[in-house]
């Protein structure tokens, strides 16, 4: 944390005192290697200590599921919708306004259940380790309720005053942004209300990290197939309606699996009664 706040502050000194690119790649690959090593630090007595026999064949095999999963996530996903933008429309802003679009209503999707992930998946593999499937169904619902609650009133917000946000964030060049960043920020809320952000959770708790590593290609392959479609058309827009789509699919595949797993029903009338609140309070 200390690092990160370091890191944002050096960089915006020195964004204002004119220096460029370089430079700030330099402040966040030095952070990096700082964070590193002060974790090397930490770990110094484990290096040092008596080491026991220990069957990692499990722990590789999920860790390599795992990484997978994330260059899948990262190859199909953001970057690949700006390489083809590159590719396929001349005007380099192009980029720069699909980089906004997605990461403004992201950036606000994220703020309350930033670091939640991790949590919840704590909470999932003990409840699995005890085999109280009735629990974990319980657990799930609740999970559900609460990332939808935190996030989606926030990206609602997004959506409805994406203009002005953009002008205060950015300046009047990227104003282009707003409807990129409105596009973006209904499919953050379809997949929320989808349950995204929990199902892949519990997946991983039952240990069926194959599964989403087949989910999160199904639905890596069809954004690489909808760029190809529609990014020569709409430029940045078809870039985020195709990241959007795939996002929802993804979920949705998710769900029709958790479905199968867990002994609850999706909490529906919850979801739309927050949906109403939020729509009355917006208007």
């Amino acid at each position: 944390m200390a690092v990160s706040a370091l890191q944002l502050v050096t960089v915006y000194i020195l964004l204002s005192i004119g220096y460029g690119i370089k430079s700030i790649l330099f402040i966040i690959t030095a952070a990096n290697i700082l964070l590193s090593v002060a974790y090397l630090s930490s770990l110094r007595n484990l290096f040092f200590s008596t080491s026991q026999p220990l069957d990692l064949k499990p722990l590789t095999s999920l860790g390599l599921k795992c990484w997978l999963i994330s260059l899948v996530e990262f190859g199909l996903g953001k970057q690949i919708d700006i390489l083809f933008i590159g590719l396929f429309i001349t005007n380099i802003a192009e980029a720069g306004l699909y980089n906004i679009g997605i990461t403004t209503p992201t950036l606000f999707s994220s703020l309350m259940t930033a670091g939640l992930g991790g949590v919840v998946l704590t909470v999932f593999s003990e409840i699995e380790a005890k085999q109280n499937d009735m629990q974990l169904g319980e657990a799930w619902q609740s999970m559900i309720k609460l990332q939808f609650i935190l996030s989606a009133p926030l990206v609602a917000f997004v959506v409805m005053f994406a203009e002005p946000i953009v002008l205060v964030l950015y300046t009047e060049s990227y104003l282009p942004a707003a409807l990129l960043t409105q596009v973006c920020g209904f499919f953050l809320i379809v997949q929320r209300i989808l349950g995204g952000g929990t199902h892949i959770t519990v997946l991983y708790a039952k240990e069926f990290a194959k599964t989403v590593l087949i989910t999160r290609l199904s639905g890596g392959l069809f954004n690489l197939v909808l760029d190809l479609i529609l990014i020569p058309i709409y430029g940045a827009l078809g870039a985020i309606i195709a990241t959007g789509a795939s996002l929802v699919l993804t979920v949705g595949l998710e769900y029709m699996l958790i479905r199968k797993i867990v002994n609850h029903n999706y909490p529906i009338i919850f979801i739309l009664k927050v949906s109403v609140a939020i729509v009355i309070s917006i208007y």
